[in-house]
């Protein structure tokens, strides 16, 4: 599902709207370090190589972050 206007979230927001799903953000804005702030969602879905796969093949302007909104079990677990 494609938008005509942006929706930026910041990364708090898309972690509550979005739990456990890996997720592909347009960067609008970064904090002091460069680190993503806050953005556009481009997709999500719990499939992380269905994300990486569909980011390939999109043109997009902006820095793109790929991120898990969750906690990744097998990451604790080690």
């Amino acid at each position: 599902m494609y938008r005509n206007r942006k929706l930026l979230l910041s990364i708090a927001q898309i972690e509550r709207t979005y739990p456990n799903e890996w997720v592909a953000l347009a960067v609008s804005e970064t904090d002091a370090h460069g680190f993503a702030k806050s953005g556009e969602v481009m997709l999500h879905s719990p499939d992380e190589q269905f994300v990486w796969r569909t980011v390939g093949r999109e043109d997009v302007e902006e820095p793109v972050y790929v991120f898990f909104s969750g906690c990744n079990d097998e990451a604790v677990a080690a």
